[in-house]
């Protein structure tokens, strides 16, 4: 074809909505006029507020997210001032990233349109909105019990990913009318306190395992994970023979978790069957429970 712009249309056809190579194609584009419009103007291109300083705790089914406020009282661009955070929840610690909480000043400034390339849309919108306040006023803090990108309750034992960022608004700034700070990923596990657990509420997830669970990165990082732990204990782990598979220490006050690779003391797979765990925590108090393993065929990528 021509031009780009046809050849965007024939990968629109060929694809489908939407589809990875249009995005890659539009996306690119999009970063290629910001790149154009930056050397047009010198480089001199406007700074963003800093990233808040974000830590991250959690509870049983709850996180919390404490960051400060450096933001408030940093130096800005010429005619911008502070309007607010946001709070994003990731997929991954690489995103993508969905805006779940927005937190601005009382001052009638809401939402904020301007160019922006739209990722679900895989299109550069002229006019869209890119900031979405509602007037709810400042915080430095959230607590949320809701997983976002799932649409269901946070569960005990499952990393997620958060960012804040803070942005500042100039609104008869002809471009670039917000300036937000970069994202930077926090993780956060929910999980009962150590000192908030009983022999009875410990337990072993995902049980039966299935060949793999969702706290596995590749296939041959296998991981279950023994929730409601006190802070010392000694967890044995025996095949149905009265052998001892494997023996863990932990002794950490700080997380009621600890993971388990599903291997031997000799640090090999062990084999699909059931298996029976003995915890004994150091305060006295044991117990007793059973885990079934299904292992799938080895895989290897490479010879």
């Amino acid at each position: 074809m021509a031009n780009g712009a046809s050849q965007e249309i024939v990968v629109a056809i060929m694809v489908g909505q939407c589809g990875s190579r249009l995005k890659s194609i539009s996306s690119l584009k999009f970063a290629d006029d910001a790149a154009q419009e930056a050397y047009d103007t010198g480089f001199i291109i406007p700074v963003p507020p800093p990233t808040p300083i974000v830590a991250g705790s959690a509870g049983h089914g709850q996180v919390t997210l404490n960051w400060n406020d450096a933001a408030l009282t940093a130096p800005l661009e010429p005619g911008y001032k502070i309007e607010g955070y946001n709070v994003y929840q990731g997929s991954t610690i690489a995103g993508p990233w969905e805006l779940i909480a927005v937190f601005d000043s009382v001052n009638t400034i809401q939402q904020v349109f301007d160019k922006k390339f739209i990722d679900g849309s895989c299109e550069f919108a002229a006019s869209a909105a890119v900031a979405h306040g509602a007037d709810v006023g400042l915080k430095d803090y959230d607590v949320t019990t809701d997983d976002f990108v799932r649409g269901t309750s946070l569960k005990d034992g499952t990393t997620y990913y958060y960012a804040v960022t803070s942005y500042a608004v100039n609104p008869s700034a002809t471009a670039n009318k917000v300036l937000e700070s970069p994202l930077k990923a926090v993780e956060v596990m929910p999980q009962r306190a150590t000192s908030a657990v009983t022999p009875s509420m410990i337990r072993v997830v995902p049980n039966p395992y299935y060949a793999h669970s969702s706290y596995e990165q590749n296939q041959f990082s296998r991981r279950v994970r023994f929730m409601n732990l006190p802070a010392q204990c000694t967890v044995r782990i025996f095949n149905l023979a009265g052998q001892l598979v494997r023996t863990l220490e932990k002794n950490d006050p700080s997380t009621s978790v600890l993971d388990w690779d599903i291997e031997t003391r000799n640090q090999l797979p062990v084999g699909s069957g059931v298996y029976i765990y003995h915890v004994a925590s150091a305060g006295g108090g044991d117990t007793v429970g059973r885990l079934v393993v299904f292992m799938e065929k080895e895989r290897l990528n490479n010879f």
